[in-house]
C-alpha cells in the first residue's frame, strides 16, 4: 500500500501533500498531460482515469506559418463525423504510443487525417480498450487491488477529515488571535498550549479525533501534523489563500486606494502596514448596492523610513501582488514629512509614477495633531492634563486603592489616555467630570488608611488641585471641545463618509469653536 503521508488531499487536480518536515506541494495537475512526470504512482494514475480527459474550450489558438499560410488548432477535431452523419466527440488521452501522442504535431493541413489514422492505430485501441475497462472497474470497485483500494480511500477519507478539523482549530485560534503554544510541545501534558488544548477537548466527544488520538497513543502512527512546524506551515498556506482571494477582490475593483502606516511591534521593529480600500461593487450579486471596504495585505519589517525606501517598498509590494500602480487613485498616510513631503515623500514619488494617485491626508489625524498643538502650547493644560495622569496611576498602582475606587464610583472607571488617541483623553475626562465629588471621597479613604507617606502626600496634593476653581473650569471646558472634536472625529473615520459631510462637520467645529470663545468662560464657571 503507498504510504497514506505521502498522498496528501486533493484540491482541485492539484496534488497537495504532507510530510514530516512541512508541507509540499507537488504540481501536478491531474487534468493536464503535460505536466505528468514519468513513475507516476499506480494511485495518480488512477485518480487520472477517474477524472478522465478534460477539454478546454474557446481558446485563441497560436497561429503557424506552415508554407505560407496561417493555420492553427481549432476545436472541431475535438469531433470526428461517422459516414451516417453522427458526429462523435473523441475522447483521446495521450497515450504516449504513436507518433502524434509521442511527439505531437503542427501539420494542422493534414490533421483530419492525421487523426483518422491515430485513431485507427493498434496502440490507440488497445489502449483505449484498457482505459474504458479500468474506468468500469474503478466505478464499480471491481479493481484487481478492490480490498486495498477500499483501505486506501478509508485512509484518504480519515486524513482528510482530520485535516478538516486542525485547520478548523488554527482558523479559530487565528481568527481570536490567540496564542498557539506555550512551554510544552506534546499531548496531554501541562502548558502545551491552545492549539493541542483544543485538540484534546475534540478528542472527547469527536469520533474521527477520538480514533486520530487513538493511533498517536498506540503508535500506530509518527505523523500526525500537530508539531509546531506544521502549525506554522499551515498558517502560512491558510494567509496566502486568503491574501490571493484578497488580491483577485482588489483586480476584480481595478481601482483603488493606498493606505500605509509605520509602528514598532512589541519587540521594537519597525513594521509598515498596507492597506488597500476599494468600492466592492459586487457584480455577482447585482441587487447589492456598492461598498466601501479595505483590505489588510502586508506587515512588512523595515530597516529605514526615508520617502524614497517606502515608496521603493509598496511599488515592490505591488508587483508582487500583481495590483498594477496605474490603477491607484488615491494615497492616505498620517502627515509625517516622510510620507507627505512635498518633493521627496512617499506620496510625491507615487505622484511621479502615477499622476492620478492623488494624496488625501488623514483628516482625523490632522484633528488630533491640531488637538495636540493646541493643548502642548497652553501651560495650564499640560498642568490639567499632567494631573488626570496622576489620578490614574494612583488608582492604578495598587490593587487596594482600586478596590477603594470601585466602592466609591460605580458609573465608570478611570482610563488610561494616549498621547496620539485623542478619542481616549475625552474617555478619561468623562470619569472625572461625573464623578468628581466620588474620586474626593476615595482620595479621602485613601488619605485616611494608608501608611505610606508618600501615598498620603500625593493623595493630599490631588484632593486640593482637583477640588480648585482652575481644575473644575479646566474640566469642563475641555470635557465640552473634547465632545464635540469627538463626534466628528468619528464621523470622518466611518466607512460612510463623504467629502461634502466631512466638509461640513469640520466647518461646523469652527464655528463651534468660534461661539464657544466668547461664551465658554461663563458657561464653563457656571457649570465648575
Amino acid at each position: 500500500m503507498e504510504d497514506i503521508s505521502r498522498i496528501g488531499i486533493k484540491i482541485g487536480a492539484i496534488e497537495t501533500g504532507f510530510t514530516t518536515a512541512g508541507i509540499y506541494v507537488q504540481e501536478i495537475d491531474l487534468r493536464d498531460p503535460a505536466s505528468w512526470i514519468e513513475g507516476l504512482s499506480q494511485h495518480l494514475r488512477d485518480e487520472i482515469i477517474k477524472i478522465g480527459p478534460v477539454r478546454v474550450n474557446k481558446i485563441d489558438y497560436p497561429l503557424h506559418i506552415i508554407q505560407n499560410t496561417p493555420r492553427k488548432f481549432s476545436d472541431k477535431y475535438y469531433y470526428r463525423t461517422l459516414s451516417n452523419g453522427e458526429i462523435v466527440n473523441r475522447q483521446c488521452l495521450d497515450l504516449r504510443q504513436s507518433q502524434l501522442a509521442t511527439y505531437g504535431t503542427n501539420d494542422w493541413k493534414h490533421m483530419t487525417d492525421n487523426l483518422k489514422l491515430h485513431e485507427r492505430s493498434r496502440p490507440y485501441i488497445i489502449a483505449a480498450q484498457k482505459w474504458i475497462e479500468l474506468k468500469t472497474r474503478i466505478s464499480k470497485s471491481q479493481t484487481i487491488d478492490k480490498v486495498q483500494q477500499i483501505t486506501i480511500e478509508k485512509e484518504k477519507a480519515h486524513w482528510k477529515n482530520v485535516m478538516i478539523r486542525i485547520i478548523s482549530v488554527i482558523h479559530y485560534l487565528a481568527k481570536h488571535n490567540s496564542s498557539f503554544r506555550e512551554s510544552i510541545d506534546g499531548l496531554y501534558e501541562k502548558n502545551n498550549g491552545k492549539f493541542l488544548g483544543l485538540i484534546e477537548m475534540l478528542g472527547k466527544f469527536d469520533p474521527i479525533i477520538i480514533e486520530y488520538l487513538q493511533r498517536i497513543k498506540n503508535k500506530e502512527t509518527h505523523i500526525h501534523y500537530l508539531e509546531h512546524d506544521i502549525q506554522n506551515d499551515l498558517i502560512e498556506v491558510i494567509a496566502k489563500e486568503v491574501q490571493k482571494t484578497i488580491i483577485q477582490t482588489i483586480k476584480l475593483a481595478k481601482y483603488y486606494a493606498i493606505i500605509m502606516d509605520c509602528t514598532p511591534d512589541t519587540s521594537r521593529q519597525e513594521q509598515l502596514s498596507i492597506v488597500i480600500r476599494i468600492v466592492d461593487m459586487d457584480i455577482e450579486n447585482e441587487s447589492t448596492e456598492p461598498r466601501i471596504k479595505e483590505y489588510f495585505l502586508d506587515f512588512i519589517n523595515i530597516h529605514d523610513s526615508t520617502g524614497l525606501y517606502l515608496s521603493d517598498v509598496l511599488v515592490e509590494k505591488l508587483k508582487i501582488y500583481g495590483i498594477s500602480l496605474n490603477d491607484c487613485r488615491a494615497q492616505g498616510y498620517d502627515n509625517g514629512a516622510n510620507m507627505t513631503g512635498q518633493y521627496k515623500g512617499v506620496q510625491a514619488r507615487i505622484l511621479q509614477q502615477n499622476s492620478r494617485a492623488f494624496f488625501m491626508p488623514c483628516a482625523a489625524h490632522r484633528l488630533n495633531l491640531v488637538l495636540g498643538d493646541t493643548a502642548k502650547s497652553s501651560v495650564r493644560a499640560v498642568h490639567f492634563f499632567g494631573t488626570v495622569e496622576r489620578l490614574y496611576t494612583l488608582f492604578s498602582a495598587s490593587t487596594g486603592r482600586w478596590d477603594v475606587f470601585s466602592k466609591h464610583c460605580h458609573k465608570w472607571t478611570v482610563k488610561k489616555w494616549s498621547e496620539t488617541r485623542w478619542e481616549s483623553r475625552y474617555d478619561s475626562i468623562k470619569v472625572i467630570r461625573f464623578q468628581v465629588k466620588e474620586i474626593i471621597y476615595a482620595l479621602d479613604e485613601i488619605s485616611d488608611t494608608t501608611r505610606d507617606p508618600l501615598i498620603r502626600s500625593e493623595t493630599n496634593s490631588l484632593i486640593a488641585e482637583i477640588s480648585s476653581l482652575e481644575f473644575l473650569m479646566s474640566l469642563c471646558i475641555w470635557y465640552t471641545v473634547l465632545c464635540e472634536v469627538n463626534i466628528v472625529s468619528k464621523s470622518l473615520q466611518g466607512p460612510d463618509v463623504n467629502l461634502n459631510v466631512s466638509s461640513e462637520l469640520l466647518n461646523g467645529l469652527i464655528t463651534l469653536f468660534k461661539n464657544y470663545r466668547e461664551t465658554g468662560f461663563n458657561t464653563a464657571k457656571s457649570e465648575a
